[in-house]
């Protein structure tokens, strides 16, 4: 689903504090700080209209606030996203 996480390895559940488990289903843009929740929506949702997008943001997790690189590359099949 739209702006779900669908799968989380161990780096990413070791950089949230969050176990992998917990992720899976989650809103990611829960993730965001409060200071990057508006910039990367806007960007998580041209993704999803085909436009490739490349960013830095801060996530927080439990106890855990890292800022990182984020890609989101739209899958395009049959000219479908």
């Amino acid at each position: 689903p739209e702006g779900r996480i669908s799968d989380a390895n161990a780096a990413a559940a070791s950089l949230l504090g969050i176990p992998a488990a917990a992720l899976r289903g989650r809103d990611v843009r829960t993730l965001f700080a409060a200071e990057d929740v508006a910039g990367s929506s806007e960007r998580l949702a041209a993704a999803m209209l085909g436009t490739s997008q490349t960013w830095e943001a801060t996530l927080e997790g439990h106890e855990a606030r890292s800022t990182v690189h984020l890609a989101a590359v739209p899958i395009v099949e049959d000219g479908l996203v």
